[in-house]
């Protein structure tokens, strides 16, 4: 398995053009308009790519795609503190869980395959447990992120993960 950076260039250029990469049975899940481009992930997956770092490991792609969608939701940029403009901004709630939820399939779509296979290890373990969960109080993506610190620290305690000496 892959846990090592890789480049998000590559990455970066999929995610820009989903349309090609995502399983094609499975992207009319996300349409909520009448027309093509009225997409949620031909909204998302931009966004995110321009968010993407030069590079970054299994745990740091979902980790962001996650903080992306919490982004989205609340519709302000946490580095900026500026709105953001985008067409998933103001959505209900089920829509940023209904991304979430596909965050497995796009990492399938546009990461080399053991880097997806490990990222989608890190979301089973530490995102979906609270996913679910938030999913059964139709609750925000806010309170998925309160919820995946606990996860995280169990999952940091078992696969021996220990922070960085500063």
């Amino acid at each position: 398995m892959v846990s090592e950076t890789i480049s998000m260039e590559p990455v970066g250029e999929k995610l820009r053009d989903i349309g090609r990469y995502f399983p094609g049975d499975q992207l009319s899940r996300y349409q909520f308009g009448a027309y093509p481009d009225e997409n949620m992930l031909f909204h998302f997956e931009p966004y995110l790519a321009d968010r993407l770092g030069p590079e970054l490991d299994p745990r740091g792609f979902v980790t962001k795609a996650v903080f992306t969608l919490y982004e989205l939701e609340r519709g302000v940029d946490a580095a900026t503190h500026q709105p953001i403009r985008n067409e998933l901004v103001g959505l209900p709630g089920t829509a940023y869980q209904l991304l979430l939820a596909s965050i497995p399939v796009i990492t399938d779509a546009v990461c080399p395959e053991d880097f997806a296979t490990y990222a989608k290890d890190i979301y089973e373990a530490v995102f979906a447990p609270a996913l679910d969960d938030c999913l059964k109080r139709q609750g925000r993506i806010e309170n998925l992120m309160r919820a995946t610190e606990a996860n995280s620290r169990m999952f940091n305690r078992v696969m021996g993960f220990r922070r960085k000496p500063e």
